[in-house]
C-alpha cells in the first residue's frame, strides 16, 4: 500500500511539473504579434502633407492623411508585427488598397521609422 501511494504522489508531482513548465508566450511561432510600443497615434509631415496614424491593442486602427490643411476620410486597416523580421504589415479596409508592409528601423516611446518595401528613404513617425 505504501509503494502504491509512493507512486501516485510521484504521478502527480511529474505531471504538476510537466504542466507547470508549458509556456505562454503572447507571439505565435512566426512572431506575429501586436506589440505595445507601437500602440498609440502617429503621425508624419512631408512640406504641406502629414500621414496619420492610429493603432490599437487588439491589432485594429485607423490611418487619414491631411493634405493642404484638408483632412481625407479615415480608412479603418488592422496591422500585425513579426518582432523577429522587425516587418510591420498593414491591411487597409479598402477594395482598391492593397496592403502595405514595412521594415521597424527603430521603435522608441517618441518615434516610428519604416522603410516600406520598393521605397529608397524611410519615413519617421512621431507619437502624437
Amino acid at each position: 500500500m505504501k509503494v502504491v501511494k509512493l507512486f501516485v504522489a510521484l504521478l502527480l508531482a511529474m505531471v504538476c511539473i510537466g504542466l507547470s513548465s508549458c509556456n505562454k508566450d503572447k507571439d505565435n511561432d512566426e512572431g506575429d504579434y501586436v506589440s505595445s510600443a507601437l500602440v498609440g497615434t502617429w503621425k508624419c509631415s512631408f512640406d504641406s502633407e502629414e500621414e496619420w496614424f492610429v493603432f490599437k491593442a487588439d491589432g485594429t486602427g485607423y490611418t487619414w492623411d491631411v493634405w493642404e490643411g484638408k483632412s481625407s476620410s479615415k480608412c479603418p486597416i488592422t496591422y500585425v508585427f513579426n518582432e523577429k523580421t522587425s516587418i510591420l504589415t498593414i491591411a487597409y479596409d479598402e477594395d482598391d488598397v492593397e496592403s502595405d508592409s514595412a521594415e521597424v528601423v527603430l521603435l522608441t516611446d517618441k518615434k516610428l521609422i519604416l522603410h516600406y518595401n520598393g521605397e529608397e528613404d524611410t519615413i519617421t513617425y512621431y507619437r502624437q
